[in-house]
């Protein structure tokens, strides 16, 4: 393989582990990830917006970045 691209951290990871490949410093993408609900469902939005916000107040998703060995990732307030 010449070249490689994808989710930094496993990337790194690959990298520290003495592989013959160096990850490079600058990033060249990020993915926005969302959540969608049919247009007139504003109940089933509001739903799913609380459920969000609460998850993230929970600190679920810093959790679940940490055990999958991704918590450089950022998370919207």
């Amino acid at each position: 393989m010449d070249a490689a691209a994808g989710v930094g951290q496993p990337l790194e990871r690959m990298a520290a582990a003495g592989s013959r490949y160096r990850v490079l410093e600058s990033v060249f993408t990020s993915i926005r990830q969302v959540m969608a609900v049919p247009r007139r469902r504003e109940a089933g939005a509001a739903y799913v917006r609380a459920f969000v916000e609460r998850k993230k107040a929970e600190g679920f998703s810093i959790r679940v970045r940490t055990a999958s060995g991704q918590a450089a990732a950022s998370v919207v307030s």
